[in-house]
């Protein structure tokens, strides 16, 4: 299965959930077959070093 048949599997799982219980997830649902994990990877990367840096 690719990443993108993976997230939408998911997203259509989580939008059968109960939605006042799970408001959260399905109101981010629509958003995962499009959520680009390595972009939000690398920025909590920049965001370490950049406090490491500070630190020195």
């Amino acid at each position: 299965m690719d990443r993108s048949t993976f997230l939408s599997t998911v997203a259509a799982r989580w939008t059968q959930l109960n939605r006042a219980e799970y408001p959260f997830v399905h109101q981010v649902a629509a958003q995962l077959p499009e959520h680009d994990d390595r972009e939000q990877f690398l920025a909590g990367i920049n965001l370490i070093l950049a406090g490491a840096r500070t630190v020195r």
